[in-house]
């Protein structure tokens, strides 16, 4: 009983304290460094304007009446991109389908070697 015990403690001693030493090491000399390394780096001053406000906000630049006539231009000319995407899109689909159908026509009824 007494080898064994012995033993334990030796595996104890031989893993444990060495870590021990080299993490108090490690620990003494970041706290001796970092503090002084944290105290020199610049500091962040914080601004007078709040959060979210914008400088054209701040300035009294913001448009306060807005032009329905542009607003109503804006929406048709982006509807206009938008059925025109939505054609491209169709026509690129419609093209790789019938690369698909004729890749499958290709594969079920391979051309003959005639």
């Amino acid at each position: 009983m007494s080898e064994t015990s012995g033993d334990q403690g030796g595996a104890f001693a031989r893993a444990f304290l060495p870590g021990l030493v080299l993490g108090l090491v490690i620990g003494g000399v970041c706290g001796a460094i970092l503090p002084t390394l944290l105290e020199a780096r610049p500091k962040i001053e914080r601004s007078d304007t709040p959060v979210g406000e914008s400088s054209r906000e701040r300035d009294g630049e913001v448009p306060v009446d807005l032009d329905q006539a542009a607003i109503d231009e804006a929406l048709r000319n982006a509807q206009e991109q938008g059925e025109a995407l939505a054609d491209d899109a169709g026509d690129l689909l419609d093209e790789g389908a019938e690369k698909v159908n004729d890749a499958l026509d290709d594969v079920t009824d391979p051309p003959s070697d005639d």
